[in-house]
């Protein structure tokens, strides 16, 4: 555990470049690894989903992407509190910080009521929206399963955001593994009727997603309640009063951050759904693709997100040149990275495809032999995501997040979505001519994020 000097740490600003590197680097580390912790969970009920047949992965799929951005626009919105909280540490305002981590959770709370109603009815939506009625209806069993941990998945990036500004990232990262493990016997348990339970598939997927999500709440409140320091800022103290001004701040600068991860992830969504049309082999491969594709996205997302702290502690402390410095930074140390693993998949493909499925089954060599095409395509996307999400972080470090917003809008959906239509239906390419223009889109997004954080980063 931190103690009061080591907390006192995060307060400062590096005053050099190598000084900068040396603290991003020692943030960024445990980071990606919770990062791709998190995404543990995701990615092994993808591979477990894999073991029931391609049937229930192209189910699984379609609840998961159908889950996916109505989760991440309310996370995007949570994500003000980090934001808000380095900015108070960096000021030494602590009555802020405390309020700030407070009227989090009640924006999570609020956020919860309407949002479940989505999930809830998800297997009707997705009938409206073209989808064959059998994989409707085994992804809408998944996702009423999956609604009841939505609150505590809120909750817990909520805390999640209140730790990371005070660079205290170990107990996220222990809870995450103990979580994927936990996940892993669950789903075994459910998915699979193993240790005297009923085999329940899919809909014991979701189940297990609730279950870990309230464990990994539950832990992270105990650990931040029970900490020595936390407990000196009286965080839950007069929790029932509200504080309506930081509130709506919140909801300011968090909703154009949600609707710009919204404008993302729907936008992948509506590609599954379109994908979903072409047939089960198409959407079984998109699927093995875009887990891949996600699991490398954590990478800048865990840099994004601690640029995004060195940055607010800056503009909290009026360090023009610290913000500098910090975004600069993040970005070209991320994009080293990225790079880096895209070359790496690109190589690697087809073993990655094959460790999926089941290839003992000749039924799955068209799934597998398309998904290793796919991913050349996804590890030139990933290029210009990273670049996307790591400018992405000092903007919002700034709380500079509704000129982002619309460049998502212009990229995904006037440039990417038309391009996605043509090429996929029009010029009949098929998924491959989707994933051409879901590439071409985030290409069109980075170039004028880049553009904009250039002109928001100068000294």
């Amino acid at each position: 555990m931190k103690d009061a000097a080591e907390t006192q740490q995060v307060r400062r600003t590096a005053s050099h470049w190598h000084e900068e590197v040396h603290i991003l680097g020692k943030l960024c580390i445990p980071m990606i690894a919770t990062q791709l912790a998190v995404i543990s969970l995701s990615t092994t009920d993808v591979l477990m989903m894999g073991w029931l047949g391609k049937q229930q992965l192209a189910a699984g799929a379609l609840g998961m992407q159908y889950h996916l951005p109505i989760f991440l626009l309310a996370m995007g919105v949570i994500q003000a509190v980090a934001t808000l909280v380095a900015q108070a540490i960096g000021a030494n305002d602590n009555k802020r910080l405390r309020h700030s981590l407070r009227q989090g959770f009640w924006v999570a709370i609020c956020a919860t009521i309407p949002l479940s109603f989505l999930l809830w009815y998800g297997e009707p939506i997705l009938l409206l929206l073209g989808q064959e009625p059998v994989k409707a209806g085994l992804a809408g069993g998944y996702l009423k399963a999956n609604m009841w941990g939505f609150l505590a998945g809120l909750m817990f990036i909520t805390m999640r955001g209140f730790l990371v500004a005070h660079s205290d990232i170990a107990p996220i990262l222990i809870i995450s593994l103990v979580g994927v493990l936990l996940n892993i016997i669950g789903n075994y348990a459910l998915m699979f009727g193993n240790f005297g339970f009923p085999r329940l598939e899919l809909i014991g997927a979701g189940i297990t997603s609730s279950v870990i999500s309230w464990y990994m709440c539950i832990s992270l409140l105990i650990y931040i309640m029970r900490h020595r320091v936390y407990r000196e800022y009286e965080l839950f103290r007069r929790f029932w009063l509200s504080d309506w001004p930081l509130f709506f701040e919140i909801v300011r600068i968090g909703a154009p951050v949600g609707i710009t991860i919204l404008a993302a992830t729907g936008f992948f969504s509506v590609a599954t759904l379109m994908i979903g049309t072409l047939g089960t082999i198409p959407l079984a491969a998109h699927a093995i693709a875009q887990q891949i594709v996600v699991i490398i996205f954590m990478v800048p997302l865990a840099i994004s997100q601690a640029a995004a702290i060195r940055v607010a502690l800056s503009v909290g402390a009026e360090d023009r040149p610290g913000v500098h410095r910090s975004g600069w930074t993040s970005v070209i140390f991320g994009m080293g990275l990225v790079f880096v693993i895209c070359l790496f998949i690109a190589v690697a493909r087809t073993p990655l495809t094959m460790a999926c499925l089941d290839t003992s089954l000749a039924t799955n060599t068209p799934v597998v032999e398309l998904a290793a095409g796919l991913l050349i395509i996804a590890a030139i996307y990933q290029i210009f995501d990273g670049l996307v999400i790591l400018t992405s972080g000092p903007l919002r470090g700034m709380k500079d997040t509704r000129v982002p917003m619309i460049f998502s809008f212009i990229g995904y959906w006037v440039i990417g979505l038309s391009t996605c239509i043509v090429l996929g239906f029009v010029l009949e390419w098929g998924v491959m001519g989707i994933w051409i223009g879901i590439t071409l889109g985030t290409l069109v997004v980075s170039a004028l994020n880049t553009r904009r954080f250039i002109q928001k980063s100068a000294l």
